[in-house]
């Protein structure tokens, strides 16, 4: 059962969502991308959301670990709320 409203991310029809995906795809798989080291498994999925005054709703983007490289993941909002466990969640620091 759910309870609550689903909310559809249209978002990945903008223009720059391809662009940016790109860019976060590319610098994922940056061995400096995190300011630890942590040591992703097989299938992990890392949900990136952004939130922004410029969409209506938060923007998504979601990548899956593959043999020590991030690849895209066509972000299913059921599909990771029923088979994956949030391990944890943080905020973005600019340096």
């Amino acid at each position: 059962m759910i309870v609550g409203q689903v909310i559809v991310d249209f978002n990945h029809l903008s223009s720059d969502y391809k662009a940016n995906q790109k860019i976060l795809l590319q610098r994922l798989n940056e061995p400096d991308v995190f300011d630890t080291h942590l040591a992703f498994q097989n299938k992990q999925v890392l949900e990136l959301v952004f939130n922004s005054s410029k969409y209506q709703y938060p923007v998504t983007h979601c990548f899956q670990y593959h043999n020590g490289t991030w690849k895209n993941k066509i972000y299913e909002p059921f599909d990771l709320e029923m088979h994956y466990n949030e391990i944890a969640q943080g905020k973005f620091r600019s340096k």
